[in-house]
This record gives structure tokens, C-alpha cells and sequence, in this order.
């Protein structure tokens, strides 16, 4: 048994981390105070972590200052990293005590807020299990007191944390094969049939006697052997992690063999199958954490390197894990790596599924984190509104002139993917034979602008446009451009919002209103 930092044993360990603090039994929230800060940040990926510093602030901040269950969690996987199974054991027993002890006083004492600690430890379970199985060897005995734990922390802590939630149902998955793989050792039982043996041998005169038990013995123990074999081939997923782990299989099969696009097919038919959007606030805010920016920083790495092979590698084991399947910036970084490994057939696959997940969950475009951040940032948000539009635009009756604009626009979108942005808005220009013409010209450019991440550069031309089209009626005479102005413009000002209620984000309110009243059939996809 390993030493945690600082301390004897894991029971001094856990004794001094669960008694009360005084006059205040669970202290004060540390929420704002710099050491907090520095023990999430360490622990989402925002700072470079150190588990062995962290153990050791996360123990004394519990032993000294505040009894929080956030703490807690972060030490949980400090302790997990630092001492592999064994901490991972110790801090959930210690996470489940603390909870159980001080309910009602522990911080945070929020609601949400505790809720969003469980939804961490959701998100966290594939990382918690990894780390623990290439620590070190695990133990037989350790596998009956991780199931505790967890069945402590299904039934108790779950229902104080977030009532309408589940287990950890990856951890729980994990330990039963544990237990199957390495069950605990039986003592061997002392057996009366020895003595007999021996007996029926001494009597050499029946030799046949002694033939039909090795004929008995014999069928006993190949018999065993099929049985145990069908029974692990015809075994069925039993909760959706055990699916998931057996889809993970199939995935690794496929990616050795490079068989990218039943690979990319399957992921997909699997994650967003189902896709069930998660509950959001009128702010169009989830519960979901963030995810870790340092998540994304290997494929961007390999994809600047142009390791397009382990970037998409990269790109498609996370979106495997936790809520990643909503992120569809991710999936901007799996089309870069399929059309730098020149697999356009793959890459243009996963845009047309964009398309259609655009199309049946309109809202997915726009929610955002618990932070405020993205589900798909403006400049995708575009690309997978150009698709449709492009898509569109290829099958449909279009005369010669809208063709030449469609063409030339799609031309400048890869200038603008390539960071030739200057190149991309030249390419626009020197089509325009009249004034419509030429708004069409401000709408494509301003296009290209959002997708370039240039809301700012964007925004006045939009505004022109908004102007154009009040004072020569547009909407009347020219209804889908109008329509196609506000969809861009109400984005363009939201890109450019920096709080709620300030005059861009009314006026993004009011292009949306306009929007409804012109055309509700078309707009309320958009909105």
C-alpha cells in the first residue's frame, strides 16, 4: 500500500480531510481565492498540471480552510494520477464521507452548482480510468472496495448532487470486468478423494475400474472449456458504456486498417444516432462544462505539423468521450485532417451530416457552455450554412449569372480555409451589373469575412446592407436576399455581443423579429 504525500496513511489521510473546521464546521468558500483558482485551472488543462502539487493544496485546503466538494473532485484526480487505483478508491470514499457528513453546509451549496461537479465527474470517467489502468498493476482486492465506492456514490451522493441524473456508469463498467479478470483468490478447499485414489490403485486386479474415472475426468474438463467460450461470444451489452467499449473495438479495428470511412460511419451512426439535445435556459445556456482547450491542442499541433493521420486519429477518439458529440468545432478539425490526407469523399460526408443535423436541431448551432462558450463558433456556423446553400444551389434551376456568383463564391471560401483572405474578397468583386448585383457582392464578402473570424470587419457592411434594403423595400421585390441578409447580420451581431443587453445583442433581437415577420416558415430554422 502506497503513502499519500504529507500524510502517514490513508486512514490519517482521510480522518484529518473529514473533521470539522471549528466554529465553522465547513469553512469558507474558497471559490475567488487564488489557490482555487490555481487548483482548477491545473486540473482542467487551462495550466500545465502538476498532480503531486495538487494532491498535497487540495489536502490541506480540505484539511485547513474549506470543505468543498469541488476540491474534492479535483484532488480526486490528482490522487488517481499520483497513486493510480488506489487513490482513485481513496479520494471517491473520502468525496462520498464528506458529502454524507456535511450535506446541506458542504460548498458549493448551490444547486447547479452541485450538480455541474457530478456532470464533471461524468466527463472525466474515461480519464480516470485510463490514468488508473497505466499507473500500475492493479490488485485483486482493490477491485471489491472501487465497487463500493461506486455504489456508495450511485445511491447516496448522486441524489444529493443531481437527483435526475445517473451513475458513473463507464468507472462502474470498468471495475466489473475488473472483477471478472481478477477475482479475488479462494482458499483452496482440502479435498477426501485423494485417499480414495490411492485405495482403487493398490487393487491392481480391476484395472477397468480405473480406466471409466480417467474416461469421466476427461470429458469433465474439455466439457468446461466450450461452455465458458459461448457463453463470452453470445454475451450481450448490458448498460450502453459496455455497447460504447465494444464499439471502441470495432473503431480500432477499422482505424488500423485504415478503413476511415466505415470508421468515421459508425462513430457517427452511434453518437448522433439518438442525439438528444441537452436542457438549456433561455440564454440558450446548458450545464455542460466546457471543454478543456488543452483537448484540442494535439490535433492542432499534428494538423500544423500536417500529421494529418494522427490528428484525425486524435480528432475521432475524442469524440468518443463525454459530450464531446456536441461540439462541432471538432468536427471542423476531422475535415481538416481527412482532406489534408486527401480523403475528400470522407470530409465532404461529414459536411453533408452537418447539414442535416442543421436541419433537424436548428437550435444545436446555437447553444453555449455553462461559461458562455460555443457549441459551434460563428465562423462554422457559416460553413455549415454554406454547404446547405451550396448544396442547394447545385440542384436547383439557377440561370448562368447566379451560377458565375455560386462558383466564384465557393472558389473564395477555399482562399479564405487557405488564410488568403485578401485574395478571397478580390475574387469577389468585378461581377456586379447593377445595384442588386453589387449588394449581392457586400452579402458574399461579408460572408467570407464571418467565416475568416472577422465579425468586426464584417459588421459595417452588414449594417449597409440592412440600410439597402429598408430603403428600397428588398424584402418586397427580393424577399430570399432579404432573408439571407438578416440570417448573416443576426449572427454577425452576436459575434460582435459582448454581454446580453448590450446594443448589438438588441439589435441581433430585433433582425430576428424582422426575420419571423416576413417569413416564419423560413426563418424559425434560423433563430
Amino acid at each position: 500500500m502506497s503513502q499519500p504525500h504529507k500524510y502517514q496513511s490513508w486512514q490519517q489521510w482521510c480522518e484529518k480531510l473529514l473533521a470539522p473546521l471549528g466554529g465553522m464546521p465547513c469553512g469558507d468558500d474558497l471559490k475567488y481565492e487564488e489557490s482555487f483558482k490555481l487548483l482548477k485551472a491545473s486540473s482542467s488543462g487551462v495550466a500545465e498540471p502538476d498532480f503531486k502539487a495538487n494532491f498535497i493544496l487540495a489536502s490541506e485546503l480540505l484539511e485547513k480552510q474549506s470543505k468543498d466538494i469541488r476540491i474534492a473532485s479535483y484532488l480526486a484526480l490528482a490522487a488517481t494520477n499520483e497513486f493510480g487505483l488506489e487513490g482513485l478508491i481513496h479520494s471517491l470514499d473520502l468525496f462520498n464521507q464528506l458529502l454524507q457528513q456535511y450535506q446541506a453546509q458542504i460548498h458549493p451549496v448551490k444547486e447547479r452548482a452541485r450538480a455541474s461537479v457530478h456532470t464533471w465527474f461524468l466527463q472525466q470517467q474515461q480519464r480516470l480510468l485510463g490514468v488508473a489502468t497505466a499507473h500500475s498493476a492493479t490488485m485483486p482486492e482493490q477491485w471489491p472496495e472501487l465497487k463500493r465506492v461506486l455504489e456508495q456514490y450511485a445511491t447516496e451522493s448522486v441524489a444529493i448532487l443531481d437527483a435526475d441524473s445517473g451513475p458513473l456508469a463507464d468507472l462502474k463498467h470498468w471495475c466489473e470486468q475488473g472483477l471478472i479478470s481478477q477475482p479475488v483468490p479462494v482458499q483452496p478447499v482440502a479435498t477426501v478423494q485423494e485417499p480414495v485414489e490411492k485405495h482403487e490403485v493398490v487393487t491392481a486386479e480391476q484395472p477397468q475400474v480405473q480406466q471409466p474415472v480417467a474416461a469421466t475426468s476427461q470429458p469433465t474438463a474439455v466439457a468446461s472449456k466450450p461452455v465458458s467460450t459461448l457463453a463470452i461470444a453470445v454475451e450481450a451489452p448490458q448498460s450502453d458504456s459496455a455497447y460504447t467499449e465494444q464499439v471502441r473495438k470495432l473503431l480500432a479495428y477499422d482505424k488500423e486498417s485504415q478503413n476511415w470511412m466505415r470508421a468515421i460511419r459508425l462513430a457517427r451512426a452511434v453518437r448522433w444516432g439518438a442525439l438528444a439535445l441537452p436542457p438549456h435556459d433561455n440564454e440558450l445556456k446548458t450545464r455542460l462544462p466546457a471543454p478543456r482547450q488543452a483537448a484540442f491542442v494535439p490535433i492542432e499541433n499534428a494538423l500544423a505539423a500536417q500529421n494529418f493521420a494522427q490528428a484525425l486519429e486524435k480528432a475521432e477518439a475524442l469524440f468518443m468521450e463525454g459530450a464531446m458529440h456536441f461540439n462541432l468545432n471538432l468536427q471542423r478539425l476531422a475535415i481538416a485532417a481527412l482532406e489534408g490526407l486527401k480523403l475528400f469523399k470522407e470530409a465532404q460526408w461529414i459536411d453533408l451530416e452537418l447539414a442535416a443535423i442543421a436541419d433537424q436541431y436548428p437550435t444545436l448551432l446555437s447553444l453555449k457552455y455553462e461559461d458562455g462558450s460555443e457549441f459551434c463558433s460563428a465562423a462554422n456556423r457559416e460553413r455549415i450554412g454554406e454547404h446547405k446553400l451550396l448544396s442547394q444551389g447545385a440542384g436547383a434551376n439557377t440561370d448562368d449569372n447566379q451560377k458565375i456568383w455560386l462558383d466564384k463564391f465557393k472558389e473564395a471560401q477555399a482562399l479564405v480555409d487557405q488564410s488568403k483572405l485578401s485574395q478571397a474578397l478580390q475574387l469577389m468583386e468585378g461581377f456586379a451589373q447593377d445595384k442588386f448585383d453589387f449588394a449581392k457582392q457586400k452579402l458574399y464578402q461579408a460572408r467570407l469575412l464571418m467565416r475568416s473570424e472577422r465579425a468586426d470587419l464584417a459588421y459595417p457592411m452588414f449594417e449597409q446592407l440592412l440600410k439597402d434594403i429598408e430603403q428600397y423595400r428588398l424584402d418586397l421585390w427580393h424577399e430570399s436576399f432579404a432573408l439571407e441578409v438578416w440570417r448573416y447580420a443576426k449572427q454577425c451581431n452576436e459575434a460582435v455581443s459582448l454581454e446580453q443587453g448590450d446594443e448589438f445583442d438588441l439589435r441581433a433581437t430585433a433582425i430576428k423579429q424582422q426575420m419571423l415577420v416576413t417569413k416564419v416558415s423560413s426563418a424559425i430554422d434560423w433563430v
